[in-house]
């Protein structure tokens, strides 16, 4: 499934490396004007040092357009790296994840 991702012609993908170590990345899917960031993530031992706000800002310039994406409630950190890119939330999914709602965020260029 991730090849599959990662040879698509339609697939965003960034990979963040330090001295060529692959340390994090972010990837979606990009259409016509739209897209969705599906996952990000950063080693934990390279967390809070800006690399995931790096990375979705990328992310942005590469798919401009609307940008959407969903993310667990009570996620604060990943909440918070959204709002401060001026993602903007559009709505909620009531216990999408079981145990939380999801929320929905888009982000307009």
């Amino acid at each position: 499934m991730v090849r599959a991702q990662l040879n698509s012609k339609n697939s965003a993908t960034l990979i963040k490396t330090v001295n060529g170590v692959p340390v994090g990345y972010a990837t979606g899917i990009k259409l016509d004007g739209e897209s969705e960031l599906y996952r990000i993530a950063v080693l934990p031992e390279f967390r809070g040092q800006g690399l995931a706000k790096e990375l979705l800002a990328r992310f942005l310039e590469k798919c401009g357009g609307e940008v959407f994406l969903e993310v667990r409630s009570k996620n604060e950190a990943a909440i918070g790296l959204y709002k401060s890119l001026g993602f903007e939330e559009i709505g909620r999914r009531k216990d999408y994840y079981g145990d939380d709602d999801a929320v929905v965020y888009k982000f307009t260029l």
